[in-house]
């Protein structure tokens, strides 16, 4: 009863926790990510946080696909997590540990042979010149490619330093997907083409990618489309770790991707 006195409801709870992400200057998608996910809960929004069964919380996440029922209980728990944090005392245990992940079956890695590649970036040529410095790094950089909200369309040409002794590009935190910087070496292949569509009349400078969203999505399908390749879920940047890992080290792909360890690399980015 004392805890129910000096508690919230769930609606107030999420609310607060994503003003606190605000005020961190998390990114939009993950706003956006919160803000879905609470609509979920929309049935029991008006309970207090005491009063939340586990069984509650399966009731709204019932039919699930694997994947999407595992990013929705990741957010509950950070969610109910918060309600026990320091002085708010809202919660004392989180009803959703009581739930569990579902375990997902990895299927193999694919990633694209290097003649997959060379009719890419022939197709991207022949039809969309400004898109090539784009897809130069998200092939040959591993810069994640999401049209909306990904690396690829944060990064700007002064984040390259194309004439440095050591050339290479500097991801900062603000363009980073984990807040975190990293840096990328400009191997020949990458300078080889820059160099090419500089001198061929591209202008580098300001944003990589100057129309981004839906356009440059549209843009990217039709070149696979052309090129005769199938689209593979986050391909290119597979395809960059597997042949780094290969061709140098897996500590470089590591680092050069951004990753915290080799265990994310191997299960779902690398292939020999």
């Amino acid at each position: 009863k004392r805890e129910r006195e000096k508690s919230v409801t769930l609606l107030e709870c999420w609310d607060s926790y994503i003003g606190t992400k605000k005020a961190e200057e998390k990114r939009a998608v993950h706003i956006k990510n919160l803000e879905r996910t609470k609509k979920r809960f929309a049935p029991i929004h008006s309970k207090m946080l005491p009063d939340i069964t586990r069984q509650d919380l399966a009731d709204c996440m019932a039919g699930m696909a694997a994947s999407y029922h595992n990013l929705t209980l990741r957010e509950l728990r950070s969610v109910l997590n918060y309600a026990m944090e320091g002085e708010r005392e809202w919660l004392s245990a989180n009803p959703a540990e009581k739930i569990t992940f579902i375990p997902r079956k990895l299927r193999p890695i694919k990633i694209y042979t290097p003649a997959e590649v060379e009719r890419l970036f022939s197709t991207c040529r022949e039809m969309d010149f400004e898109m090539i410095p784009a897809l130069v790094l998200m092939t040959l950089c591993g810069v994640r490619p999401d049209p909306n909200h990904g690396e690829i369309v944060r990064l700007r040409w002064e984040h390259l330093f194309i004439t440095d002794n050591e050339p290479r590009i500097e991801i900062s935190a603000e363009v980073a997907k984990k807040d975190k910087s990293r840096q990328v070496t400009l191997r020949p292949a990458v300078l080889a083409w820059i160099e090419w569509w500089t001198s061929n009349g591209g202008i580098a400078k300001g944003l990589i990618v100057k129309t981004s969203g839906e356009a440059f999505r549209l843009g990217r399908r039709a070149i696979f489309a052309k090129a005769k390749v199938a689209s593979i879920q986050d391909g290119l940047r597979k395809t960059f770790a597997s042949y780094l890992a290969k061709a140098e080290t897996k500590d470089t792909a590591i680092k050069e991707l951004g990753h915290s360890g080799g265990e994310l690399l191997d299960r779902h980015y690398r292939t020999d």
